[in-house]
């Protein structure tokens, strides 16, 4: 979770979030550091017009990234991808084959 990464992707900076929310940098960066509340969370989010969830976007694309496996048999021949990376070399071979 990277509530700084995503003010910035929103195209705000910390000093713009904190004058909205009605404190000051020093202390938003103390509140979204380490592990923020909920609370905190709800309040950015409103401030910058996102959801609680944008700030796990990271972490859900992560689990998405490392969470693949892929099984594929082509004329007879069994292969095996444990990542996106090695499934597209799969795939190009497969193509180089098959033409």
């Amino acid at each position: 979770m990277d509530i700084k990464r995503t003010i910035k992707n929103k195209g705000y900076t910390i000093s713009f979030v904190a004058e909205k929310m009605g404190i000051n940098r020093v202390t938003l960066t103390n509140m979204v550091s380490g592990n923020p509340t909920y609370n905190t969370m709800v309040r950015v989010a409103e401030a910058i017009g996102c959801s609680v969830v944008d700030f796990f976007a990271d972490e859900r694309e992560d689990e998405k990234i490392t969470d693949f496996a892929a099984f594929i048999r082509f004329k007879g021949i069994h292969y095996t991808a444990d990542n996106l990376e090695e499934f597209e070399t799969i795939v190009e071979e497969i193509k180089s084959i098959a033409r």
